[in-house]
């Protein structure tokens, strides 16, 4: 998170996480004082403040307090997680006569919790769901991205199937992906 702040003199600056259970005490909820307040000029600053999100209370409301000797100011920012996005089916194979393998991804900065594709014969518009379990997944920490291998098997042969995926994580469930159609095929 950055704050950058107008002032001259240079100020002092420090970050605070508000807690709306306990009264705000700039000792007890300082997480650190700026020591990296970087000059743009010689009056505009930014303060940085790095840390890595590891669970919900991590996130909040964060507040960045600047004070030199004519004043002070402060400025609010909140940091909230969200469920897994951009869902995909990235590719579909069909192994044998009845079974497919469905390649999916999901951009997530949490841990997958579950996975569901949901699989429907076309003409229907009733969808079968079929669970995946997190450890059945891959994990690129570069992109946050989460692939996974769905084998479904015991298809009718000739059909037309409609599919999506959709997962979720400690933030909730995402949208589920745009359906994508597949027609198998005789060997």
């Amino acid at each position: 998170m950055f704050c950058y702040i107008l002032s001259n003199p240079k100020p002092c600056v420090y970050w605070v996480k508000l807690d709306p259970k306990r009264e705000i005490d700039e000792n007890t909820n300082a997480l650190r004082e700026s020591t990296s307040l970087k000059n743009l000029n010689d009056t505009y600053m930014e303060s940085k403040l790095e840390f890595t999100v590891k669970s919900h209370s991590n996130l909040g409301i964060f507040e960045c307090r600047a004070k030199n000797g004519i004043g002070e100011d402060s400025a609010k920012v909140e940091l909230r997680g969200s469920p897994p996005v951009n869902g995909q089916i990235k590719s579909i194979q069909q192994t044998n006569v009845n079974t497919l393998d469905v390649n999916t991804t999901f951009i997530s900065y949490s841990p997958i919790l579950n996975y569901k594709l949901l699989l429907r014969q076309i003409p229907s518009k009733f969808a079968w769901e079929l669970p995946l379990t997190p450890n059945e997944t891959f994990f690129y920490v570069s992109s946050n991205m989460f692939n996974d291998l769905f084998k479904i098997d015991n298809l009718n042969m000739k059909s037309k199937y409609g599919m999506q995926v959709i997962a979720n994580n400690e933030f909730g469930w995402g949208n589920a992906s745009k359906e994508v159609f597949y027609q198998l095929t005789t060997y």
